[in-house]
């Protein structure tokens, strides 16, 4: 049977394992998805698969958009996908030892013709509908009617004690294949492939050729030909059971981002499909943009929005006062550009980016539990292991990386990664307190590669003092007095 992909995911993680943490996912959790850990799982575990082929994610976002104006559709998807599991057939030897095989193959048939069933219910649902995405709106589902039809006919054949056998034999006299009658006759006939004579059965013999096969038993192949059945059914009732689980993975993605939706229409705080940039090069271009794991943490009041462009400088140097909103917009691009790369809306009046191919994160930790590792080791550690997520273009977002030394040495080795950075053509956003980094931007710039440039972006605050918690375009706030790094 075809697999029914709706959601075309990449099977391999190119986020850093932490990213969910980083982006305080677990506010999301709680006040979206209250007692629904299933749905959550499931919908962050796409999120941790962020596809970088353009044409992917605007096949996703059309899929996305007919299941929002058919919106009933998806719960009914979701909730037949959820029934399946319940027919789902078990193998084990242990459950079966006290059954004989024509019991075992009724249970089997049993636990399949529902499956069937609810297969057929599901081709239901997707007919009459004016879908835009073309995957939706080509799938076929084959009537599975004759399917259930062929499966109670074997069952009502293994009830009766009166059947023949047709086999062939291949060279060395081995089964080839085996077809069970229901003929109401008491003998049992045996057909060759290459002769039109019947092979008889008399007693405990086969004639064959004036061959005898001594205690060859009609009983010995009846019983292979019920096991051959019961093997067959327990394929379709997995291969039926498999595209039920994709189906509810897909479902349950879809189902888990309209309430992410709903509950933004709810608070009335805007949300935009984004546009996809195939320039790996291009950045991003916000504008409106809000972090949507602290806008479920506080549910209501004011929100603050930033607005940037990094499409010209790949690097964005981010310095300012403790609790200025540095973090808050860290998360926020982070969380908007997983929702895009999902092919999802995201929480921004207006949102452009390149596909990344991959989205590094390097938050701060606690020290290592096993004490094996001081801080900075730990840091360096963990940004070894993902480094090759960005390898060919990706998105890296620091957060007050390499503030556990020295000034002056945690500048070093941010200039040292940057430059491998640039490297990689990635697109950067750099929060820190190492104001000697952003001061030397000039001098950073002369050593960055491809013709990659950084900028100083600094927390914003009125003449008065206060905060704004919005992040803009300027120069270190502090005169910093930098010690020259270069």
């Amino acid at each position: 049977m075809k697999k029914l992909d709706f959601l075309l995911l990449d099977e391999r993680i190119n986020t850093s394992s932490r990213i969910l943490e980083d982006f305080c996912f677990q506010n999301i959790k709680e006040t979206i998805f209250p007692g629904e850990d299933e749905l959550y799982n499931n919908f962050c575990d796409v999120l941790m698969h962020p596809s970088y082929d353009i044409n992917t994610l605007q096949k996703r976002q059309l899929i996305f958009s007919d299941f929002c104006e058919y919106s009933h559709l998806t719960e009914q998807i979701y909730s037949i996908c959820s029934k399946a599991e319940d027919f789902k057939i078990y193998t084990q030897v242990s459950l079966y030892r006290s059954m004989s095989p024509q019991e075992r193959l009724k249970n089997y048939i049993e636990q399949t013709i529902p499956l069937i069933i609810e297969m057929d219910n599901l081709a239901l649902l997707f007919k009459h509908k004016s879908f835009k995405s073309e995957i939706l709106r080509k799938l076929k589902f084959e009537s599975v009617t004759p399917l259930i039809e062929e499966i109670r006919a074997l069952g009502k054949v293994i009830n009766t004690q009166c059947y023949e056998l047709k086999v062939n034999f291949s060279e060395g006299f081995k089964l080839r294949t085996a077809e069970i009658v229901n003929t109401e006759k008491v003998s049992i006939q045996f057909k060759t492939k290459d002769s039109k004579n019947p092979v008889k059965y008399d007693e405990n013999n086969i004639y064959f050729y004036g061959f005898s096969m001594t205690g060859f038993v009609a009983e010995e192949l009846y019983k292979t030909s019920i096991q051959n059945l019961c093997s067959i059914v327990s394929q379709i009732n997995s291969a039926i059971l498999e595209i039920f689980r994709e189906l509810k993975k897909a479902a349950g993605f879809f189902i888990a981002a309209m309430k992410i939706m709903y509950y933004l229409d709810t608070i009335r705080f805007p949300y935009c499909i984004p546009e996809l940039s195939d320039d790996i090069s291009f950045g991003i271009e916000a504008k409106g943009l809000y972090d949507l794991s602290l806008t479920a943490y506080e549910h209501e009041g004011n929100i603050t929005v930033n607005s940037f462009d990094c499409t010209e400088s790949n690097i964005l140097i981010v310095t300012g006062l403790n609790s200025g909103g540095k973090t808050t917009f860290l998360r926020s691009v982070g969380i908007a550009q997983l929702f895009a790369q999902a092919g999802l809306f995201v929480p921004a009046e207006h949102y452009k980016c390149s596909c990344f191919c991959g989205i590094l994160t390097h938050f701060p930790t606690e020290e290592d539990s096993k004490m094996d590792f001081g801080k900075l080791a730990d840091e360096l550690t963990r940004l070894r292991k993902d480094f090759p997520i960005i390898t060919r273009g990706g998105l890296a977002l620091f957060n007050e990386s390499f503030s556990t030394t020295t000034t002056r040495e945690g500048a070093e080795i941010a200039v040292d990664v940057l430059r491998a950075l640039s490297q990689t053509d990635a697109t950067v956003i750099f929060v820190t307190h190492l104001y000697e980094l952003a001061a030397n931007i000039d001098k950073l710039n002369s050593c960055l590669c491809n013709g990659i440039k950084a900028v100083s972006m600094v927390t914003e605050y009125k003449e008065n003092g206060t905060r704004t918690y919005k992040i803009i375009k300027g120069q270190p706030i502090e005169d910093l007095h930098a010690t020259e790094l270069f």
